[in-house]
């Protein structure tokens, strides 16, 4: 009987740890317990959080992925032996709601949130999921279901004009050789296209479709401008949350000194421990917010400027998986072969940002903001 009671109370108390926010099992790369917490392992989690970073663009595998994670360093313990990672364990790291600050368990039906500070927001998470499921947003088909195929690659990014479907790949034979063409994959009866012949139309319809070069750098200028204002109002925030997060830390410990000495009780200290623990976990969300001093404005103008002075050269340029992403940012309704030539909906609001800027769009003139200063 009292075995049974001890095994009562420890399956009561393991439950009451769960909905607390707190682990009752083995945490995720990226993060260690240390002292019945979840918290950021140092050697770890910056590169985890950078590989969430990387599956949100849509352009890698988990093959990939994998083999990306495992030239980081990243591996798997288990029983302290270590293993370098496989895409099946990467899939499972990626569908681990952990990372997005919930906690989940086999043995309780519930969701809670967990105590821990997250590595990813939760429109992160989800975004990755549709990519592993082969969804994206921006409506090309990405991740694992889409297979490059170096003979035809535009299958699947090119929607026939007269019905609507995906083209596809086939080759015909002549007399001397095979010659490769793109076919309605919804068997429409439209004609067949030859592969060399949408392709050069693609990328002169990408020619065509470049900012002009006066646009492109009077947006530059307006991007510059936005993330100095951005930069300095987070910058604020952050040391605001730095104070908040040092002056927690001491009222948590000198809540931890009175209740050794017996000033407060158990029942008293955990419920203050609680509350002083969601006010470090706010703070800290901030913190993790406040990611614009990882960024070089100078790197990330002048990447747009290469990669947007013309289009149809960075396409060439580029590898399958980024001319996807190209592609799906600038028309994600998807481009459609009219049979004359490419045509498409409507441009993302991104891409018509830069076509429609305007210089009254700055509040002081063009010859000022020439002169700012990189951050």
């Amino acid at each position: 009987m009292d075995n049974d009671v001890r095994s009562e109370r420890s399956r009561n108390g393991l439950r009451a740890r769960f909905l607390s926010g707190l682990c009752i099992a083995k945490v995720p790369i990226g993060y260690v317990i240390k002292d019945g917490y979840a918290v950021k392992d140092e050697a770890s989690f910056d590169k985890m959080k950078k590989a969430w970073n990387l599956m949100t663009t849509g352009t890698k595998s988990l093959s990939e992925m994998a083999e990306i994670m495992n030239k980081w360093g990243l591996r798997k313990f288990v029983f302290g032996k270590e293993y370098a990672l496989r895409a099946q364990t990467v899939d499972r790291l990626f569908r681990n709601k952990f990372y997005m600050g919930i906690l989940t368990s086999a043995k309780y039906p519930e969701e809670v949130k967990g105590q821990h500070i997250p590595m990813i927001t939760e429109e992160q998470f989800y975004k990755v999921q549709a990519i592993i499921d082969g969804r994206n947003s921006s409506g090309m088909t990405v991740g694992k279901r889409l297979k490059d195929n170096p003979d035809f690659p535009l299958r699947r990014s090119i929607k026939c004009g007269k019905c609507g479907s995906n083209l596809s790949g086939g080759w015909s034979k002549g007399r001397s050789k095979r010659y490769a063409y793109y076919i309605c994959k919804g068997r429409c009866g439209a004609p067949s296209i030859k592969v060399q012949v949408l392709n050069d139309s693609l990328i002169e319809f990408l020619h065509t479709i470049t900012p002009p070069k006066e646009k492109l750098e009077l947006f530059l200028l307006l991007l510059r401008k936005n993330f100095n204002q951005s930069f300095n109002s987070l910058m604020a925030k952050r040391e605001k949350a730095e104070s908040e997060v040092t002056l927690q830390k001491k009222l948590r410990q000198a809540l931890v000194e009175k209740n050794l000495l017996g000033t407060y009780t158990d029942d008293i200290y955990q419920e203050q421990s609680k509350i002083y623990e969601d006010r470090i976990a706010a703070a800290e969300l901030v913190l993790g917010k406040t990611i614009y001093d990882k960024y070089n404005i100078d790197d990330v103008t002048k990447f747009i400027k290469d990669k947007f002075s013309d289009l149809g050269r960075t396409y060439v340029e580029s590898e399958p998986g980024e001319r996807r992403v190209l592609l799906g940012s600038i028309c994600p309704a998807g481009l459609a072969w009219r049979y004359s030539g490419l045509s498409n909906q409507q441009f993302s609001p991104q891409y018509k940002a830069i076509l429609d800027v305007r210089s009254n769009d700055f509040a002081l003139s063009t010859a000022r903001w020439t002169t700012l200063e990189p951050v």
